[in-house]
Order: C-alpha cells, then structure tokens, then sequence
C-alpha cells in the first residue's frame, strides 16, 4: 500500500475530495439513524452512496497500486456509472416533489433518454479516458431545468409556504447551486485538463466544495423533515 501516494493525488485538490467523503458519510449516517425518512429522500441517499463508493474505488486503486497507471484514471470510469445515477437519483427526487403530470413524464423520459445515451457513449468509446465535458454539461443543463420548473410550480401554486421548512426546498437548492456552478467549469474544462493540467486540479476544487455544499443541503433536508413531523404532532 502507498499511502503517500494517495495523499499526494488527494493533495492536488486540497483535500477537498475527503472533505467532500466525510460530509457525504455524515449524512448518510443521519439518514440510516433517522426514524423519521419521508418517502422522497430515498434518492438523495442513493446519489450519496453513490459518490462514496465512486471515489472509494479511485482511492482504493491508487492506494492499492500507485504505479499502475490505470488507477489514476478509475476515477473517470467509473463516473460514468455516477452519473447514470445521479441524474436519474435527481430527476426521481424532483419528480416526487411536483405536482404538474405532463412535468412528471418529460423529467422521466428525458432523463431516461440521457442515460441511454451514456451507456451507448461508453458502450462506443470505450477507450476514452476521459468522461467528455459535454456528457457533464448536458446533465447539468437538464438538472438546471428540473430544478428550475420545481421553483416556479413552488412560487406560482404554493406562494405561503415557509420555505426554510421544506426539505425538498433545501435539497433542490442544493442540486441547483452545485450545477450552476460546476456546469460552467465543464464547459471549457477537457481543454484546461488537456493544456493546463495544473490549473484543471486547481479548478477542480470548485467541483468538491460544490458537492460538500450540495450534501450539508441533504442533511439540512433530512433534520427539516424532522422539525415539520414533530410539529404536526
């Protein structure tokens, strides 16, 4: 095992991938300990199992066999199986919390039709080594959307609602600031990676932080939850 190697690989982003690990754990561990789950939030756990285990397997390789060059790249292939999940996890979990049937459908069906091309992308091009910016891109874009339509039927048909007691409220903000942010990057990102390697890393932080800010919206969702249930009472 070479430990110095994978701090060092961790180091390249500020260690802000373990942050992002510990943040995700903590909420995973809430949400197992939580007695109260609403039915929704199911998805948010499955995106967070997700990135644990994605990031796990790079770790694991680079500790494992730090010269085998190929486990530097774990992290690529295996987010496309992340992203397979993440959208679909997103789009179910938006999909719960609007109330429009035509919207329902075309949040379904267009993130079936993105995962379909995903697996037909890798399927065809299974030797890139790279998940290709545009896949990124497209898959914030749709999630932008979904986030989007979510606000507006919040603020047209639910105008009184105190929306720091939502848990979908917080979970959905989460999932619009992490896209907003990190879609942009990838945008122009394959071209820093490929000319400006050490800026790519440098960069790559905004993604982490992202998620990290993405994941305490989770754990925020989960304890709003709590505090409505026991209102109710």
């Amino acid at each position: 095992m070479s430990w110095n190697a994978l701090l060092k690989q961790l180091g390249h982003n500020y260690y802000t991938a373990f942050a992002m690990q510990a943040v995700c754990l903590i909420f995973i561990i809430i949400y197992i300990k939580n007695p109260i789950k609403p039915k929704s939030s199911k998805y948010l756990v499955i995106i967070s199992v997700a990135s644990i285990v994605q990031i796990t397997i790079t770790e694991l390789g680079i500790l494992l066999d730090p010269k085998r060059k190929a486990n530097y790249y774990l992290d690529q292939q295996s987010m496309y199986m992340y992203l397979l999940i993440e959208i679909t996890g997103c789009a179910l979990y938006i999909r719960e919390n609007i109330q429009s049937r035509q919207a329902k459908k075309l949040v379904l069906s267009s993130a079936i039709i993105f995962d379909m091309y995903i697996i037909s992308f890798k399927l065809v091009h299974s030797s890139t080594l790279f998940v290709p910016s545009h896949i990124e891109t497209l898959e914030g874009l749709l999630i932008i959307m979904y986030c989007l339509y979510y606000f507006y039927e919040l603020f047209t048909m639910n105008p009184d609602k105190v929306l720091l007691n939502e848990p979908a409220f917080w979970a959905i903000s989460g999932m619009l600031v992490l896209f907003s942010t990190i879609t942009p990057l990838f945008l122009f990102f394959n071209y820093l990676r490929n000319n400006l390697r050490p800026l790519a890393n440098s960069l790559y932080v905004i993604n982490n932080i992202s998620y990290i800010l993405l994941f305490i919206t989770f754990i925020i969702a989960i304890t709003r939850n709590n505090a409505q249930v026991i209102k109710n009472v």
